[in-house]
């Protein structure tokens, strides 16, 4: 303790500064530190004596003060533990996120990202969700893999159409007319859910006798079900259908936050925008869940 206390009163003298006059002199400390005097130029400005290992002298003024830098961790020192690490983590993290949020909200790209999200909360897609659905209506796995095939291909057109109207017609009215062409598509699947199809006449009960050898009878009652073939025909073309104007707005939603995003604000806008997907698309599992 004692050998520490004093290399901190010799670091103490090495770094005292005298100011007089136009003059900066840096007291020698032994035979190694000799005494050094800078005097100011012709502006006025003071010169700076070299400063000891760790430590950057800058002056504010003129011939009047010198502010002392210290090159010191400040963390060093003020350690509160693990948890005290974690939480400041935490709060920096909130921080951070709710400044881009702000950002986000206040951009003109915000309220054309929200209705990009919303797709998200759908299950009229070949997704687990839809999947699982058809399986229940009896569709085998040879249609699900035909229907997955149709809809990736009727996907790729957007990607020469987009391009081709965008010239013509302009982003926004392509993104527009893209948005519409998908909801028309799935106008014949809407009526066809309202309406009922594929609900009635879809159990049958079959009551079977059975004699046995010994001259009684059991009776066995076996439910089938009719596969809606109706309504898994309007389901696979209003869904395969509609990835055209899916897929197109999606490549015209991207272009407009390419186009309005500066790049100084990339990474907080569109990290932003993949909060709120990643929500939506964990909303549909959740309102499958409840209303299944």
């Amino acid at each position: 303790a004692d050998e520490n206390d004093e290399g901190l009163a010799d670091t103490q003298r090495e770094m005292s500064l005298i100011v007089s006059g136009g003059q900066i002199v840096q007291p020698s400390n032994g035979a190694e530190n000799a005494s050094q005097q800078l005097t100011a130029g012709s502006s006025g400005r003071p010169g700076v004596s070299p400063s000891p290992i760790g430590v950057s002298s800058t002056t504010t003024s003129v011939n009047d003060s010198i502010s002392v830098k210290f090159d010191v961790d400040p963390d060093e020192g003020n350690s509160d533990g693990c948890c005290g690490s974690v939480v400041r983590k935490i709060t920096g993290y909130v921080r951070r996120t709710m400044k881009s949020w702000s950002i986000y909200r206040a951009h003109p790209c915000f309220w054309i990202s929200i209705p990009y999200a919303l797709l998200y909360v759908s299950v009229l897609g070949f997704g687990g969700i839809m999947v699982a659905y058809l399986k229940t209506l009896g569709c085998s796995d040879y249609i699900l893999a035909l229907g997955r095939g149709l809809s990736a291909l009727v996907a790729v057109f957007p990607t020469f159409v987009v391009p081709y109207m965008i010239p013509r017609k302009g982003l926004y009215k392509t993104g527009e007319y893209m948005m519409f062409a998908q909801v028309l598509c799935l106008v014949p699947l809407a009526i066809a859910f309202l309406a009922g199809i594929g609900d009635s006449s879809t159990k049958i009960t079959t009551v079977i006798t059975v004699n046995t050898t010994s001259g009684t009878t059991d009776t066995e009652t076996v439910t089938t079900k009719n596969t809606p073939v109706l309504l898994i025909v309007i389901i696979f073309f209003s869904v395969c259908a509609s990835r055209f104007g899916l897929w197109g707005f999606d490549l015209a939603q991207t272009q407009m936050m390419q186009e309005l995003v500066q790049k100084a604000e990339t990474g907080r806008v569109n990290g932003s925008q993949e909060l709120i997907v990643n929500t939506c698309w964990l909303l549909s599992y959740l309102l499958t869940v409840i209303f299944h």
